[in-house]
């Protein structure tokens, strides 16, 4: 196998770009690709090349220029070959089988708001695996890589769950190990703001800068340009994962503040996530307590309370958010969720909190609601098993580490 570990970023980059213009409009020639992509004959035969020698692409016929020889036409070695996304989002389990046309072949979701502990959720795992494997061969399919999507902290090395703060019972499974037990492909550890990052991909330009915002018990946001994706400057706490990485939801807003479920006082969660939007309901509800998923039930059979509660913790986590889109100036911001899920009217009163935080300045700034979390999530999930199989640079961009074959877990802030 071609080892690509030490090229650039830009170049791992582009290789995507390359991958993904054969993928969506192939059988394609060369020629065609760099003018799509606005890249030289020479930089589009390199990334060619290199996926022709991981199989990844295969030349499917000649088709006759205008001058000169005949033109190669290249597409995606699709016959016969999958991928399998799995996301683990509380209370969901959910995982797709995914063929190299992007069609989605067969779909599961299971409940595991059960579960008790790490050992009964990689039962679960199992399951749902076993049932999505035995589905695509069944389908003529072979499985090419995995790629597993989870929120919370992971171990650089193993991908193990370390601080998933919505879903206690999870902490310490070794995924790793789970799924090396039932599969012999490569196996991606990655968070789930990465997955829902890849799940959106189609609709973002390359060159453009978007911030993805993910509300439901936390707070999480990826950000990028295209196939890039955020968080870089993070990469140098990667070697203190038992410490100190944190994401958005967890950076500090009022020192000595209410206490967070993190251990930390001041965190943006503390006020404005899921969690402590249900803690809100039932201080000032005692008599109606609810749990989050009871929370999500009451926004879509749009008890007024409930959406007055909701309302205004999305108009204050626009402006709480502000301030950053703000400094970075990005062209889209996208918002999906548990919560805007459940409660459209949330889409909205984000939106008017960042632009009371950013003036005229959010004028500038195209805003749209991702719809269906979930779905995007696993498509995300199937999308990275494809791109991180043959592509390991992509890893490079995330994490410092350099992570042993067959397990790789992508760590951001």
């Amino acid at each position: 196998m071609i080892q690509l570990d030490h090229i650039l970023e830009n170049e791992a980059v582009t290789l995507v770009r390359v991958l993904e213009q054969i993928r969506r409009e192939g059988p394609i020639s060369q020629v065609e690709i760099g003018r799509k992509l606005g890249l030289g004959r020479a930089i589009v035969n390199i990334h060619v090349k290199k996926l022709l020698a991981q199989g990844v692409v295969v030349p499917t016929g000649d088709v006759e220029g205008s001058v000169g020889r005949p033109r190669v036409l290249l597409d995606l070695a699709r016959e016969g070959k999958a991928v399998l996304g799995i996301c683990l989002d509380s209370p969901y389990l959910s995982g797709a089988v995914m063929d190299f046309s992007n069609r989605l072949i067969v779909k599961r979701e299971l409940d595991v708001s059960d579960v008790k502990s790490h050992v009964d959720l990689g039962q679960r795992i199992v399951e749902l695996v076993v049932d999505l494997e035995r589905s695509a061969r069944k389908k003529g399919l072979s499985l090419y890589a995995t790629c597993f999507s989870v929120p919370g902290v992971l171990e650089v090395d193993s991908g193990k769950i370390l601080n998933y703060v919505n879903m206690p019972a999870a902490n310490g499974l070794d995924v790793k190990q789970v799924l090396k037990s039932l599969l012999n492909v490569p196996i991606y550890i990655v968070p789930l703001g990465a997955a829902i990052y890849w799940g959106g991909l189609e609709a973002q330009q390359a060159n453009q800068q978007v911030f993805h915002v993910i509300w439901d018990l936390g707070v999480g946001m990826m950000f990028g340009r295209g196939f890039e994706i955020g968080f870089k400057e993070y990469r140098r706490h990667a070697k203190s994962v038992n410490s100190n990485i944190r994401d958005i939801g967890h950076a500090v807003l009022w020192p000595n503040g209410k206490r967070c479920y993190c251990g930390r006082r001041g965190c943006m969660e503390a006020y404005l996530g899921g969690r402590a939007i249900t803690d809100r309901w039932n201080a000032q509800h005692p008599d109606e307590e609810l749990v989050f998923s009871g929370l999500l039930n009451l926004a879509r059979n749009d008890d007024s309370r409930c959406l007055k509660l909701i309302s205004r913790h999305a108009r204050r986590l626009g402006e709480a958010l502000g301030w950053i889109f703000a400094v970075h100036q990005p062209s889209y911001i996208k918002l999906s969720g548990q919560i805007p899920d459940s409660a459209p009217i949330a889409r909205d009163a984000f939106w008017h909190g960042v632009t009371r935080r950013m003036g005229d300045g959010a004028n500038r700034i195209q805003f749209n609601y991702v719809g269906d979390t979930r779905a995007v999530q696993v498509v995300g999930s199937c999308r990275l098993a494809l791109h991180v199989r043959f592509n390991r640079p992509l890893l490079d961009m995330v994490s410092a580490d350099d992570t042993s074959e067959g397990a790789v877990a992508f760590v951001l802030g």
